[in-house]
């Protein structure tokens, strides 16, 4: 601060000589401000000595040289401000003197004062007011010309000089005192204020660090719930591929059962016929004998075991296992028809001409038993993934089937002991019933799987859609928390960036 001050007085310092230089040149030279002052009745205009107006004229620039070279070596230099007070001075005697000792000249004191009181230093405006007064001491009793222009000077006009000079220097120093308490005042308070503020910004670089490590945390976090969201997000798409698949290979089975139930249809249809013809036979059928009658027996327990498979089957009818199961018994049903048209067939042709109907009838119905299997073959092939569930109710059918073989066997040892053709017409319409008994419950177990089908489908593609909307919103959660962990990385840098603007404060 100091320096500046004094480059700013070096300034002011050589302004104020120039003023000087001027003023000697304007009233030496020209005359243009000469003229008589009246003091108290007499004229008393007195011009000086050349050599003592150029001694006050080259000093003060002399002392301005000394100040200029102090001020390059040291611009903080202690003296300074003393030695520019003191040119200052004595510029202002040079062109109080220069200018004839007039009164107007004189107020160059109070443009001194003015000047020096830039520098707040009490000292140096004593020692401006004391050489002030003894300028104006030496001019009343010694040298009058030199300081008033006059050969004498009423003491009332150096009284009014002395008090005016002494009351502003007196002002400008308890300006000075009352400024510096002031001052003191602002920088203590200053200072209060900066220990609040490094408070504060210790305070706020704390919760700056603690800003950026639950910004790192949480974004630690963002990051980890993204992940799990993309994981998410493709095991909903690869969920919702596989349903799909499901859905269609769902539809797959509901059209080839849709398939399946005409082909039942027609076989009961065929199967009705044939219990009408073989009412009719049955009309000229006698009495059975007891192979006959074990025959049945066997053949109701073989019913019986296919019935228990049946029942095992109904167990799993809520899900899509259950359909393997009656497309097992379908199967079965169809073998067992088959086997049963094969036998009728042989029993047609031992009667002949007569059985030659019944021949036509179980030949078709051969037929459809066999185009059912092949349908129900296909139905397993798509229900593969869910045989082994239904691998117990395949046994029972099984065994149900060994045992309708062996009742088989016996009605043909029974037909062929008997020789009568009655017996064989009285098994086949035995057959024929359970046959038709049969083809009637297939067609409803049909019918109610096909409607299962449908229904599952239906859920199916809720599901589906369930999942592709869950996919929709897990992908704009995606989005938002990489939205959410960029505005997090955001806030993480601009905590960086507080903390680095408060170290540099700091």
């Amino acid at each position: 601060m100091i320096r500046r001050k004094n480059h700013f007085m070096l300034w002011l310092s050589l302004s104020t000589i120039l003023i000087s230089f001027i003023v000697h040149l304007l009233q030496r030279g020209f005359h243009l401000i000469d003229h008589p002052m009246i003091m108290g009745g007499h004229a008393a205009h007195v011009v000086p000595s050349s050599l003592v107006l150029n001694i006050l004229l080259v000093l003060p620039a002399i002392l301005w040289v000394i100040g200029l070279f102090l001020f390059r070596n040291n611009p903080g230099h202690q003296g300074l401000p003393m030695l520019q007070s003191v040119t200052l001075t004595f510029a202002s005697f040079s062109m109080i003197s220069g200018g004839g000792g007039t009164v107007e000249f004189h107020f160059s004191i109070f443009m001194v004062i003015a000047i020096i009181a830039y520098y707040e230093q009490v000292k140096l405006v004593t020692a401006m007011t004391v050489l002030f007064a003894v300028q104006h001491l030496i001019g009343y009793f010694v040298w009058p010309e030199l300081v008033f222009g006059v050969e004498s000077y009423p003491f009332l006009m150096l009284a009014a000089h002395a008090v005016f000079l002494i009351l502003t220097s007196a002002a400008t120093t308890m300006q000075i005192i009352s400024k510096r308490r002031i001052t003191q005042a602002l920088e203590a308070e200053k200072e209060s204020k900066q220990q609040e503020v490094l408070t504060l910004l210790k305070h706020v670089e704390q919760l700056t660090d603690e800003l950026a490590a639950t910004s790192s945390v949480v974004s630690h976090k963002s990051s980890q719930s993204i992940e799990a969201n993309q994981a998410t997000l493709t095991s909903y798409r690869e969920v919702s591929d596989g349903l799909e698949h499901q859905c269609n290979s769902i539809v797959t089975v509901g059209t080839n059962l849709q398939e399946i139930a005409k082909m039942v249809r027609r076989a009961t249809t065929a199967t009705s016929a044939m219990v009408g013809e073989s009412t009719t036979a049955s009309a000229m059928i006698g009495q059975s004998s007891g192979n006959t009658q074990t025959l049945v027996e066997q053949t109701q327990l073989a019913a019986a075991t296919v019935q228990h498979a049946s029942e095992a089957m109904l167990s799993l009818y809520q899900s899509t296992l259950r359909v393997e199961e009656i497309i097992v018994t379908i199967q079965e049903v169809a073998s067992q028809t088959n086997l049963l048209a094969l036998n009728a067939a042989i029993e047609a042709a031992r009667a002949g001409e007569a059985g030659r109907g019944f021949s036509v009838v179980a030949s078709q119905i051969r037929k459809l038993a066999e185009q059912s299997g092949q349908a129900a073959e296909e139905i397993r092939g798509i229900l593969g993934a869910i045989r082994t569930e239904s691998e117990q109710s395949a046994k029972q059918i099984k065994h149900g089937s060994d045992l309708s073989t062996q009742s088989a066997s016996l009605a043909e040892s029974s037909l062929q002991s008997f020789g009568h053709i009655s017996s064989a017409f009285e098994q086949i319409n035995a057959h024929i019933e359970k046959l038709h008994q049969f083809m009637q419950q297939i067609d409803g177990q049909t019918n109610d799987i096909a409607g299962e089908m449908t229904s599952i489908s239906s859920v199916t593609e809720e599901i589906v859609a369930s999942i592709q909307n869950l996919s929709d919103v897990s992908e704009g959660q995606l989005k938002t928390s990489a939205e959410v962990n960029e505005e997090i990385a955001g806030l993480a840098q601009l905590s960086q960036t507080i903390r680095g603007r408060f170290t540099q404060e700091q």
